[in-house]
């Protein structure tokens, strides 16, 4: 069982690690097509893009915040396991 749950955590930690990765290569994009986004918000026909592009920045921005949150969680829960 110990075996197991030790490689399930490694496994949870690539997968951050991933996911980690992958929304910085987003949030750059994102925020590479700024400009063009914030131009959006000077006309009513293109506003609502711009409400969705800050609606997905935002969640970018806080996806890794919650990952690692949980990793912290299970971090602490595999410690105390472990003693």
């Amino acid at each position: 069982i110990m075996v197991a749950s030790i490689v399930t955590f490694f496994i949870c930690i690539i997968k951050a690690t991933l996911i980690y990765l992958i929304s910085l290569i987003t949030m750059a994009i994102l925020f590479i097509l700024a400009p063009i986004f914030i131009c959006f918000l000077l006309f009513k026909r293109t506003a609502q893009l711009f409400n969705h592009w800050i609606y997905q920045f935002f969640s970018i921005v806080l996806q890794p915040v919650f990952v690692f949150t949980a990793i912290a969680l299970m971090f602490q829960a595999f410690k105390v396991a472990m003693y």
